[in-house]
């Protein structure tokens, strides 16, 4: 793969580099997430399995992120209201997703919650 560094003298170039960087694409499969995370992870992995870990440094890295995170789940999974770090052990976490339907607001683990 080639590596484009920044330029000042390409200021489009520069920008489309910058906005491209932004871009996250990922599979996310709960059934293939790591259930638990024992510290925290700057990068998603392509195919999500170390959520938890990435999620704990969404929130402690850049907590104004979470809200839109949350906000795009929200258009595309029914009743999502959003995710907790639930502490599951002395220095572990494990992601707790609520849900607001019917019968009122409930949590899954990672390891509950249907691919469909």
């Amino acid at each position: 793969m080639a590596k484009v560094d920044s330029r000042n003298d390409d200021t489009r170039l520069t920008r489309f580099l910058e906005f491209v960087r932004k871009i996250l694409v990922c599979g996310l499969s709960p059934a293939n997430c790591r259930t638990e995370a024992s510290s925290d992870s700057a990068a998603l992995l392509r195919d999500g399995r170390n959520f938890c870990a990435w999620y704990w440094h969404l929130r402690l890295e850049r907590p104004d992120r979470v809200s839109e995170f949350a906000s795009a789940l929200r258009e595309v999974v029914d009743d999502f209201r959003g995710v907790r770090l639930e502490k599951a052990g002395r220095d572990t976490r494990a992601p707790m997703v609520a849900f607001e339907g019917d019968a009122g607001c409930y949590e899954l683990g990672f390891d509950e919650i249907s691919d469909g």
